[in-house]
């Protein structure tokens, strides 16, 4: 090949390289990430998986960095990654929320069995005739409870 055909083959692979470098911003991309991020944020991500959530946000700003430094490919990489994040983000939180609510009602039902159980122990008491004095306190601490 020619020199000169070799020069204008070199010039053309550097101009479509330059080309594909100076594409648009990945615009529908950094907007997905960020209804992910919203959702997340819906479904308590910020609460309950903090740090995938943090990571999300973290990898959209870079997203927006990147746009702003012109580098399109970063940018879309990092927006795509910040919309997994973000959706991980909120499937953790729904999983993490779920076992809260568990917890919770595992303890309210145990705490409701020492009421009941304490009630019945009163009632015990008080039918084998324990002076009242003595059990003033435990009928104040059910009162308490029950009100």
């Amino acid at each position: 090949m020619p020199p000169a055909r070799r020069l204008l083959a070199a010039l053309a692979v550097v101009a479509s390289l330059v080309a594909a470098g100076c594409g648009d911003p990945p615009e529908k991309e950094m907007q997905q990430a960020q209804g992910a991020i919203d959702a997340a944020r819906a479904a308590g991500a910020d609460r309950y998986a903090t740090e995938e959530f943090a990571a999300a946000q973290t990898a959209l700003k870079k997203a927006h960095d990147a746009v702003a430094d012109r580098d399109y490919r970063l940018a879309l990489n990092h927006a795509l990654d910040s919309r997994e994040q973000a959706q991980t983000a909120a499937k953790d939180a729904a999983d993490h929320k779920a076992g809260a609510r568990t917890d919770a009602d595992r303890a309210l039902t145990d705490a409701m069995a020492a009421l009941n159980d304490a009630h019945t122990k009163l009632k015990a008491a008080e039918t084998a005739h324990v002076p009242p004095r003595t059990l003033a306190d435990p009928r104040g601490a059910i009162a308490e409870i029950n009100s």
